[in-house]
């Protein structure tokens, strides 16, 4: 069964934001700053939330969109405790919230399209 393009897309977007997120975690974990460990821990949390979407986006796992939605979720609470983690000034505030809406609008679509590709009626014929 040939898989639909869209889902080569999200796959490549999620791929792309778990080694973006692993490669973080190294940085991090060099970091003598003390606000790295949380920055490196939920960098991790991106990073094994997309490599499970990945994962199930290919097997067509039901589970698939609760992963997006996990990945998504932790990558918008990074945006906005950027501010306190990393000193920001609090005018700067204002751009990380329009940050972290942006990251979830994009889970949204995400998951909109995941949900809706997967329950297709030859996606369910894969799962059966």
């Amino acid at each position: 069964m040939r898989r639909p393009f869209g889902h080569f897309v999200v796959i490549a977007t999620l791929l792309a934001s778990a080694v973006n997120a692993f490669s973080q975690v190294a940085n991090e974990v060099r970091d003598p700053e003390p606000g790295s460990v949380v920055l490196g821990l939920m960098q991790g949390a991106i990073g094994a939330a997309a490599m499970t979407a990945v994962v199930g986006l290919w097997r067509r796992a039901r589970w698939t969109t609760a992963a997006i939605l996990a990945w998504g979720v932790i990558a918008a609470v990074l945006v906005v405790l950027l501010e306190p983690l990393l000193g920001l000034d609090a005018s700067e505030r204002n751009g990380l919230l329009i940050g972290a809406a942006t990251v979830l609008m994009i889970t949204g679509v995400l998951y909109l399209y995941v949900r809706r590709s997967l329950r297709a009626p030859a996606a369910q014929e894969h799962d059966r």
